[in-house]
């Protein structure tokens, strides 16, 4: 069982998806369609759509660019691992990759478009194992887990970074992994 996100890094995640500055109303809104487990209902606010959830641990938004804001409360971890045999992936990132798989199926988030390219964000919110991650080889896993997860059709689609955290979790909050994928104007290459 997953515990709940704090109401900031319910905060965090809303920001991630675009909207400044999140009031009180927003955060309880967005926590109450969290943790409730309701189906795929959607709550208009002024400029936004609250977070979709489907399953515990994993929720998203809708962009109106097209794209989407997807929070997955799995720890993050990277593919390579000095302990296995040359080429083959760590454990600890093949359990992540699937439990990111399974969360991404159980709450029907959505695939984007094949062969569309995209700008990417992330943040990373790590447990003690997973503090002394890079960031490179934390987007390796990130975007491979992505495509196993349907997410994106081949993680070649993303062609631009906007930012990437990492950063420890707190008491209060499970480590996860908050993306952002966005659609590129026409013409990028």
């Amino acid at each position: 069982m997953t515990a709940p996100l704090s109401d900031a890094g319910i905060r965090r995640s809303l920001e991630a998806a675009g909207i400044e500055r999140p009031t009180d109303a927003q955060v309880a809104q967005a926590r109450a369609q969290l943790w409730q487990g309701s189906s795929r209902s959607t709550v208009t606010a002024r400029t936004h759509v609250a977070p979709v959830l489907v399953a515990p641990g994993c929720w998203w938004f809708p962009l109106v660019s097209g794209g989407l804001s997807l929070t997955v409360q799995v720890p993050p971890r990277t593919k390579k691992n000095s302990r296995v045999a040359l080429g083959a992936p760590s454990i600890a990132w093949r359990r992540m990759r699937d439990q990111f798989a399974l969360a991404c199926t159980a709450a029907r988030v959505p695939a984007l478009p094949p062969g569309v390219p995209l700008s990417c964000t992330a943040a990373f919110v790590v447990d003690a194992a997973g503090r002394a991650a890079d960031i490179d080889g934390l987007l390796c896993g990130l975007f491979d887990a992505l495509q196993s997860a349907g997410v994106v059709a081949n993680d070649h689609q993303i062609r631009q970074l906007g930012g990437v955290t990492i950063r420890p979790a707190g008491d209060d909050e499970p480590p996860h992994v908050t993306v952002t994928l966005a659609p590129l104007p026409v013409g990028t290459p």
